[in-house]
């Protein structure tokens, strides 16, 4: 769960190369910025993984799984390091940090003006469902959310088991 925890495992000459040997099936590299899987290591993950991807020499591309983001400010420099085409998933995610705040693309009601910002850049917004992955109760003033570009699953073997619907054709 918290591989990025040592932020060694995080190689981008290793990740660089192994993308750009196996270009005819890898399109990117993702991170998963929550602060159960990079403790405190901040933007270093994001920043290794985009370094790798360009290392590779190919036209690599970023996915970015929030949820849990230790802070605020974290969450928007996250969304200010994203590039055209790259991929931020669990857009709606409404799992909270290790200390039980909400640290996501919504704040106190309010969509991040960093995430409109993004979007206008070209950045992918997916809903990366999963079992835990969407947040249904939103009601924030700001109801400029803004939409999803791809609507994908994030099915593992916990959505899978969630009870409920975990399943999107459900």
């Amino acid at each position: 769960m918290a591989e990025l925890f040592n932020i060694d495992y995080a190689d981008p000459e290793t990740g660089g190369r192994t993308m750009a040997e196996n270009a005819d099936i890898v399109i990117g590299a993702k991170v998963r910025m929550s602060q159960n899987v990079i403790a405190k290591n901040g933007m270093e993950p994001l920043k290794r993984a985009i370094k790798a991807c360009e290392l590779s020499g190919k036209p690599m591309k970023m996915m970015v799984h929030i949820g849990g983001v230790e802070t605020a400010e974290l969450m928007s420099q996250i969304l200010d390091a994203l590039r055209p085409g790259d991929v931020l998933t669990h857009c709606y995610s409404g799992a909270p940090n290790i200390i039980n705040q909400f640290t996501n693309i919504v704040q106190d009601g309010k969509l991040l003006p960093a995430a409109l910002d993004a979007k206008k850049r070209g950045v992918l917004f997916d809903i990366g469902h999963g079992g835990g992955s969407f947040d249904y109760t939103w009601r924030g003033g700001d109801r400029a959310r803004p939409p999803a570009d791809t609507i994908s699953s994030d099915i593992h073997v916990f959505s899978g088991n969630t009870p409920g619907m975990p399943y999107l054709t459900w």
